[in-house]
Formats: structure tokens, C-alpha cells, sequence
């Protein structure tokens, strides 16, 4: 999943989460700034990262683009850090 690009890199943070595993891609004026694959099992993970990635970049100013086996439900839950989500 890592090696995806989603159609939006202008300043989005790209989440899916497959088989347990968040894979995440945060790009910034069509860079990507950082690619990270971690454990993540439920939701406490989820907002564990959103509250990391908050404290590295300014989330509000980002796209979130959900992907993967429950993008619905982590576009709901990460709704409050992120200007708009998206989910494919």
C-alpha cells in the first residue's frame, strides 16, 4: 500500500488500515514528508497516531484520505483533526 499514490498530494495525509496495519503517507506541495507503516488494531490506535501526526504537522491544513478495510469509520473518528476527508 505504501507505494500508492492517491490523486490529491497537494497537503493530505493518506490512512489505510489492512489486516491490522495503518499504513500512512503524508504529502505537503505534492512532497511526501513521511511514509510509516504501523500496528494498529482498533480505534485507540488511530487516534493515538492523528495525535502524534498533530503534534509533527498542523492537521487542520490537511486532507485526510481514508483507504482500506474501514475508511468510513476512520474518516468519522479523525474527523475533528482534519479540514476534510475523503474517503476511497
Amino acid at each position: 500500500p505504501l507505494l500508492r499514490t492517491p490523486a490529491d498530494t497537494a497537503s493530505a495525509v493518506w490512512m489505510c488500515r489492512q489486516s491490522g496495519t495503518l499504513y500512512i503517507k503524508v504529502y505537503r506541495e505534492q512532497t511526501l514528508r513521511m511514509a510509516e507503516a504501523l500496528p494498529a488494531a482498533g480505534e485507540a490506535d488511530l487516534l493515538y497516531v492523528a495525535e502524534r501526526l498533530q503534534q509533527a504537522f498542523a492537521l487542520r491544513e490537511y486532507v485526510l484520505i481514508a483507504a482500506g478495510d474501514d475508511a468510513k469509520a476512520c474518516g468519522k473518528l479523525l474527523k475533528g483533526y482534519f479540514k476534510r476527508i475523503v474517503c476511497e
